[in-house]
């Protein structure tokens, strides 16, 4: 009998353990699941502040680019977006090239390299020799018009728009 008693009091504390074991598991995967959960919540939370902050800085760059005074420094940075773009521009431009493409001087749809006017819009189209290598074309893009301007050029032969 001594021999049975025995093996219940060991499996009563092989259980007990058992379960204050499963206990501290759920306990502490629950404060994990929960730290996950509120790090998910925080990054969500951080991921909205970016878009109020792009938002913001969308809303800075479209009045900079309606001439309304948006202080020195958002202009500096309008002016580099600004100078981005016109650069992104340029290298599309250079990738229509070396498919034998161009964008209408007027209304902007691809075309062929060789059409001397558009099918949309009808515009006559200006011979624009494209450079396709790795040098820095010496022309100017318009901002607003994407029209392809003299390297001195300080406005838009186009449209009027000032060229940075």
């Amino acid at each position: 009998m001594d021999f049975m008693k025995k093996v219940e009091k060991i499996s009563k504390k092989v259980g007990e353990t058992a379960s204050e074991t499963y206990n501290a598991v759920v306990n502490k995967s629950g404060k994990v699941i929960e730290g996950t959960k509120t790090k998910f919540e925080i990054t969500e939370k951080e991921n909205k502040i970016q878009e109020i902050f792009l938002g913001m800085g969308r809303t800075v760059y479209e009045m900079y680019k309606k001439g309304e005074n948006v202080g020195e420094t958002f202009e500096q940075e309008s002016e580099k977006v600004d100078h981005l773009n016109q650069e992104i521009d340029e290298m599309e431009k250079k990738i229509l090239a070396n498919k034998g493409l161009k964008e209408c001087c007027q209304c902007g749809k691809v075309i062929s390299k060789e059409s001397h006017f558009c099918p949309k819009c009808g515009a006559e189209q200006m011979d624009v020799d494209v450079t396709t290598d790795e040098s820095v074309s010496k022309q100017k893009v318009c901002p607003k018009c994407n029209a392809i301007c003299q390297e001195d050029s300080e406005y838009c032969e186009n449209c009027g728009e000032k060229i940075s």
